[in-house]
């Protein structure tokens, strides 16, 4: 297995090197063409920090994003001696139930993706699945109790796909509040944050796995996407890329009917 991990993760490496380039030849978008326009001034990179910490809705996005990320590293990691304890003898199926959460997160993240890219609707989607989350939470933590395997099953899947499809919202939305801003940077911040928030949601809940119950420790991850869930209410809808997008728009379409009414009256002086 290991064997097949480095020879996986080595091959990435070297297509990492061959085939990917360091930018695009054109930007994605107006934004990010004004991004660039922006960065060849040169920033300090200690400022841009200060920037991030300045700003509020960033502040509440970092930590939302973080104790979403950590309940979720907290359930995978944890997920072996909680389904033992209520089905015994049951190792394969606790693999197994860590599979599904993983392939149907895959999923939740390509589709939350996809959602945002239709509707640019950032806040309402992140509440959305932070809300969805804790619900499911609640459901899953309550239908370990009844022993039904198939039902962990669905259960598992459905708070993985929400909880994973969290992820490309939550780096979607901080790049949305933190324009113009290195998105890089604050993608960076966010996973620090969650690798934090991580170790710590383990260790707690493992200790009152240990010294209280396990539905203890699953209740506080409840009450802990609860927390998220309200703290995400408080994101202010500013969506400044979005803004600065429409903006170069509009000042294109200005600029090329000058061009057109120009090039019309030159047409008209030559006749």
């Amino acid at each position: 297995m290991f064997y097949i991990s480095a020879a996986v993760t080595t091959l990435c490496f070297i297509l990492l090197i061959i085939v990917f380039r360091e930018s695009p030849p054109l930007p994605p978008s107006k934004a990010q063409k004004k991004v660039l326009d922006l960065t060849k001034k040169q920033v300090h990179y200690g400022k841009s920090l200060l920037n991030f910490v300045k700003n509020r809705d960033f502040c509440l996005v970092c930590v939302s994003f973080a104790m979403n990320l950590g309940c979720s590293y907290a359930i995978s990691t944890l997920l072996n001696p909680i389904i033992l304890f209520y089905f015994k003898s049951h190792q394969k199926d606790a693999g197994f139930i860590g599979l599904t959460i993983i392939l149907s997160g895959v999923v939740g993240s390509i589709l939350s993706g996809l959602w945002l890219d239709r509707t640019k609707t950032f806040k309402g989607t992140t509440i959305g699945i932070y809300l969805i989350s804790c619900i499911g939470m609640v459901v899953y933590t309550f239908i370990l109790k009844l022993h039904r395997l198939w039902l962990v099953y669905v259960f598992a899947g459905f708070l993985g796909f929400f909880l994973t499809g969290y992820r490309p919202v939550g780096f979607q939305l901080a790049a949305e509040v933190t324009y113009p801003e290195c998105e890089g940077t604050s993608s960076g911040l966010l996973n620090l944050a969650a690798e934090i928030i991580g170790i710590v949601s383990t260790i707690g809940m493992r200790a009152l796995m240990t010294n209280v119950s396990i539905f203890a420790a699953n209740a506080t991850v409840c009450a802990a996407l609860l927390v998220g869930t309200v703290l995400s209410a408080f994101i202010r809808p500013n969506y400044k890329r979005q803004a600065a997008g429409k903006e170069m728009h509009s000042k294109m379409e200005v600029e090329i009917a000058v061009e057109i009414d120009e090039k019309s009256k030159l047409n008209l002086d030559k006749t």
